[in-house]
């Protein structure tokens, strides 16, 4: 499953197609829709121009494999309970549940533009922006699942140890923190969640 999310997201970003909206309704350019039936991880990635492809020194690649591997992390400490992924490779998500809508923009600067967004029916999403890099999300995906989805097989270190506090509160940094989902465009700088 990982392998065929990691080659498919790779073709995408290096064809730098996008998927239609299949309601049909004007979107935000690169906006990308996710429908949620059940519990779900949509990992997010910003898009890239042709000659960021042309020049990528492994860059894109390796931030695509962080956040792949942040993905299976999450599908493995929820098992058995089923979850979806996704990956989008846009700067705005529109999650659909239902008649409820919630809509996210995302950050243009690399260290932040990529993020896990977690969902179930009837809830509000979460947002789990990464902190340094890609790579922070294997660490901080899992963690926000544990507390969305109560499964304590998904907690990987204590929030109240002062080691951890850079994790979610970086003073010059607000996208840093978990945020719940509103009808704002710019939910990124949402309230934390606990």
């Amino acid at each position: 499953m990982t392998r065929l999310l990691l080659l498919g997201g790779l073709l995408l970003l290096f064809s730098g197609s996008r998927a239609g909206n299949p309601a049909g309704a004007a979107l935000p350019e690169n906006e990308e829709i996710a429908e949620i039936t059940g519990p779900t991880a949509i990992g997010i990635f910003p898009p890239t121009t042709q000659e960021e492809r042309d020049n990528d020194d492994g860059g894109l690649s390796e931030g695509y494999a962080h956040l792949a591997f942040a993905l299976q992390d999450v599908q493995e400490c929820l098992k058995p309970r089923p979850v979806t992924l996704k990956v989008k490779i846009t700067r705005s998500l529109l999650v659909v549940d239902g008649a409820a809508t919630h809509q996210f923009a995302f950050p243009d600067d690399w260290g932040h533009a990529v993020a896990i967004v977690l969902s179930a029916p009837g809830r509000s999403p979460v947002v789990v922006y990464a902190t340094a890099g890609p790579s922070s999300l294997q660490e901080l995906a899992p963690q926000a699942a544990w507390q969305y989805f109560s499964e304590p097989n998904c907690k990987r270190f204590d929030e109240s140890a002062p080691s951890n506090q850079s994790l979610h509160r970086s003073p010059d940094a607000p996208v840093t923190r978990l945020a719940f989902a509103t009808r704002a465009p710019a939910a990124c700088a949402g309230e934390l969640r606990r």
